[in-house]
């Protein structure tokens, strides 16, 4: 059997074909009943629905940081996909629910977008600070990144056969 969560405890809920994850809580559990909260408007992006690749190219946020002078915080981008980002920063200016412009380096260009900070968690291991930003993407911009993702992955193969 299923171990079931505590009451009000947070959940994501599938829904549908559309592979979309909204957020709601648990409200009772009766036998094999789960009642749940209404779910909320904020929808979660499953990143699986998207590919994705790491990069280590440049990004920059921008966005009022903890000083409020708006400066422009500068790292790099450890994952990339069409529709977020993982981001490793050198400080922690921005929390869940702020909105940034972001300017991710892809291959010899760039696409700049506003987005939304999805997640920030400090790294265990460095100073650094993981930060997960959504966005939704024109085509033109959404393919410039989908081509970026494929040359990343046709590189790593190559790489995996020459040096195993």
């Amino acid at each position: 059997m299923t171990k079931i969560p505590g009451i009000n405890s947070p959940l994501d809920v599938l829904v549908g074909d559309d592979i979309d994850v909204y957020r709601s809580r648990l409200e009772d559990a009766e036998g094999d009943i789960l009642t749940i909260a209404a779910l909320t408007g904020a929808r979660r992006h499953n990143r699986r629905r998207f590919v994705r690749s790491s990069s280590g190219e440049p990004v920059q946020l921008f966005g009022v940081d903890p000083a409020g002078d708006g400066t422009v915080v500068t790292g790099i981008i450890a994952d990339i996909g069409e529709r977020s980002a993982r981001c490793v920063l050198p400080v922690g200016a921005y929390v869940a629910g702020d909105v940034v412009q972001v300017r991710l380096a892809v291959g010899a260009g760039f696409v700049e977008t506003t987005a939304e900070v999805v997640s920030t968690r400090r790294q265990k291991d460095s100073l650094g600070v993981d930060v997960v930003v959504a966005y939704d993407l024109a085509e033109q911009e959404a393919g410039t990144i989908r081509r970026h993702v494929f040359e990343q992955q046709q590189a790593e193969r190559r790489r995996r056969q020459l040096f195993g």
